[in-house]
């Protein structure tokens, strides 16, 4: 019995180890993003496994500076290298990245590696001047007028047992940002509300409404 187990042991070692021995080394390159702005970064980097010797390198051609080089060893593992270079663009077009050099396997035999990935990159967006909503109300009531982008005042009735009110109001675009909406107290007369929506560029517009609660003990004549 003892004999068939050191067999068999005998027969997974030596499996495991004609894998390792076996093994073939690669390397790869990628990179963070396949486009971005001007201005910002992009790092491109060789992953390198199964390799007991590298002579690794990675270029960079195009719109870039202040390319950073960085040499990682990977956590728990002595077969598997990270090489990254993180360049930032300084015009509009593209960036090229290049590997070149050779890895070894576990026989010390070369290997030779290239690669090429090029990133575009584009102009940066340009900040919106949209300052409008897109819709505005009082819930459960009707403005007057009814609601209109250009239209910045408007006049809401209510009985004189309200003693809240809850304004909504939605942006036309998505980098505005809004406030003044929610729920609001309010108190017998004129109660003024200002909901103001503020683009992208800073430029602000103010929608008031009047929430006007009724008298509840009127004079009459």
């Amino acid at each position: 019995m003892k004999k068939i187990k050191y067999l068999l042991f005998g027969i997974i070692f030596n499996f495991l180890g004609m894998t390792i021995v076996n093994a073939s080394p690669s390397a790869t390159l990628t990179v963070s993003s396949n486009s971005i702005v001007n201005g910002n970064s992009v790092t491109a980097t060789v992953t390198l496994k199964e390799t007991m010797g590298w002579d690794v390198k990675i270029t960079s051609s195009g719109n870039t500076t202040g390319c950073t080089k960085s040499f990682v060893d990977v956590a728990n593992s002595d077969t598997t290298k990270q090489l990254s270079v993180t360049c930032k663009s300084n015009g509009i077009g593209t960036i090229t990245f290049k590997m070149s050099g050779a890895i070894s396997n576990s026989k010390r035999e070369k290997v030779n590696i290239s690669g090429t990935k090029t990133v575009n990159v584009v102009k940066p967006r340009e900040k919106s001047t949209n300052n409008n909503l897109k819709s505005l109300s009082v819930a459960g009531y009707d403005l007057s007028p009814s609601f209109n982008k250009n239209t910045l005042e408007y006049t809401v009735n209510v009985e004189s047992n309200v003693e809240k009110v809850t304004i909504n109001a939605a942006k036309e675009d998505g980098y505005a940002s809004i406030s003044g909406t929610g729920d609001k107290d309010v108190v017998e007369g004129d109660n003024k509300f200002e909901v103001k929506v503020t683009s992208e560029t800073g430029s602000s517009k103010i929608y008031t409404v009047n929430v006007i609660v009724k008298d509840s003990n009127p004079i009459t004549k």
